[in-house]
């Protein structure tokens, strides 16, 4: 059963969309777009989780970042079919499996000039799911709800040039950009967020700054 605070999140979006929509608002016709779905369950234990991926580290864009599972919107596409296409290509989630729950509106980002599109899911039926291509996936992780609201897995992400952002630790890894700044919008609108002292911060791996070479004072 989805839980409430999953299916008010749209209620609450269209009577305070957070700022990070508000100020990257995606324009009618992009140059480019991309779905991700942001896909929630329920284990065995009762727990909620969160899927997400890391990326191969050897890609030309985005390598190694943490994300949710998703991709470029083919022609013809919705947004929902090309999240739950790519999510069965990355993964092998069986897109029957899944009761989407709303499509949020579309975040700009500038540069690529590209829109992402959130897909809000519920996995109804879950399966195993793992890597499936690992030329574009390194690995698949799973994450508890408890886990990703932790104020001790919470931190201010710094890198050189004076970048700062929200960070989340998810076992090894670390969440950052997109898709942090989405997860805590998220979290927000669902009132999962627990206070956390932004005050903490931890520098940017580099292997996560080697693709913005234009944008971070990275070593050479």
């Amino acid at each position: 059963m989805i839980p409430d605070w999953l299916r008010s999140i749209r209620e609450r979006f269209d009577a305070h969309a957070p700022a990070f929509f508000v100020d990257h608002p995606a324009p009618p016709d992009p140059l480019r777009a991309s779905a991700v779905l942001v896909l929630f369950w329920r284990d065995p234990t009762g727990a909620i989780r969160l899927v997400l991926t890391e990326r191969a580290h050897d890609l030309r864009s985005h390598a190694a970042q943490v994300v949710f599972p998703g991709g470029h919107i083919d022609p013809g596409e919705t947004p929902v079919q090309a999240a739950l296409r790519e999510a069965n290509e990355e993964i092998g989630l069986e897109t029957l499996t899944v009761e989407v729950i709303d499509e949020l509106p579309g975040i700009y980002l500038q540069p690529p000039q590209a829109a992402v599109v959130p897909v809000l899911a519920w996995w109804h039926s879950p399966h195993p799911v793992g890597v499936v291509d690992p030329r574009e996936v390194r690995r698949v992780l799973l994450p508890t709800l408890d886990q990703l609201v932790d104020p001790n897995q919470r931190f201010t992400a710094t890198a050189p040039g004076g970048f700062t952002g929200l960070g989340f630790f998810v076992e090894d890894l670390v969440v950052w950009g997109l898709t942090a700044e989405l997860l805590e919008a998220i979290l927000e609108l669902g009132r999962r967020v627990q206070p956390w002292d932004e005050s903490v911060t931890h520098p940017l791996p580099y292997r996560l700054l080697a693709a913005y070479a234009g944008e971070f004072q990275t070593p050479s």
